[in-house]
């Protein structure tokens, strides 16, 4: 454990958005390994997170242009587009090597209609044309929330959707414990695992920092966003956040 709980609570009062360096550096060399590692992590939790994001989405409801933001290797990508087979969908990462991939998997899995570009979150208006849903898995702790909210604006049409999903510590005390214990597991399991030391070192420190469930919607909001919802997952270590743009 990287501090006692006192301690990483004085850094979480202090966070701030994780520097563009640092996260290259701690993905640029686990993308083959990442589906494992986020499986076991997550003790198989992960897709089931993914098929919520799904689920909270308005019912009967078909989105035309997708936007899957820090997409990954395209776990995530791929379940919109099973859900969406009709829309057309981009997928952005920061670190190239998992666009590399989510290219093969996509190759392998048929899907077609995906564009895959290298570029980071905070950068969407360099993207052509508008989206009516815009997704975020593990995003809201790395990325600069006014910024995306910002984008997300301009990049969105009136009435399109944004969801995002990510760890939250719990607020019970017994269920953080067991939180912490987990992840001295996991940071373990890291340490031992070709490529992961860096993620190791700094990954739990950023999610017990993060204040970003308190800090989004209000982020959101004041770029005309409304209509909220929230999920919180299974014991308390996972949130899910849907939105609308209303102006």
């Amino acid at each position: 454990m990287a501090g006692t709980e006192p301690e990483l609570n004085h850094r979480r009062n202090g966070h701030e958005q994780p520097a563009k360096s640092l996260l290259v550096e701690l993905f640029s060399e686990t993308a083959h390994s990442y589906d494992r590692m986020v499986r076991m992590a997550t003790l198989g939790m992960d897709l089931w997170w993914k098929r919520q994001m799904i689920n909270i989405l308005p019912s009967g409801k078909e989105f035309r242009r997708i936007l899957d933001i820090g997409c990954g290797t395209g776990i995530s990508t791929f379940a919109l587009a099973k859900r969406f087979p009709e829309a057309e969908i981009v997928g952005i990462d920061l670190a190239s090597s998992y666009l590399d991939v989510a290219r093969e998997k996509s190759n392998h899995k048929g899907f077609r209609k995906i564009n895959w570009i290298h570029m980071p979150a905070e950068e969407l208006a360099d993207l052509d044309g508008e989206f009516d849903l815009m997704a975020g898995s593990y995003m809201p702790k790395l990325i600069d929330l006014e910024k995306v909210a910002l984008s997300a604006r301009n990049k969105l049409e009136i009435g399109g959707s944004v969801v995002m999903h990510d760890f939250i510590v719990p607020t019970s005390k017994l269920l953080r414990m067991g939180f912490m214990a987990h992840w001295q597991l996991v940071r373990l399991i890291m340490r031992i695992s070709p490529g992961w030391l860096q993620t190791s070192q700094n990954l739990f420190r950023i999610i017990w920092e993060s204040r970003w469930p308190d800090r989004i919607e209000p982020i959101f909001a004041a770029n005309g966003f409304g209509n909220f919802k929230y999920q919180t997952q299974p014991l308390q270590v996972a949130r899910i956040m849907y939105a609308e743009r209303t102006s």
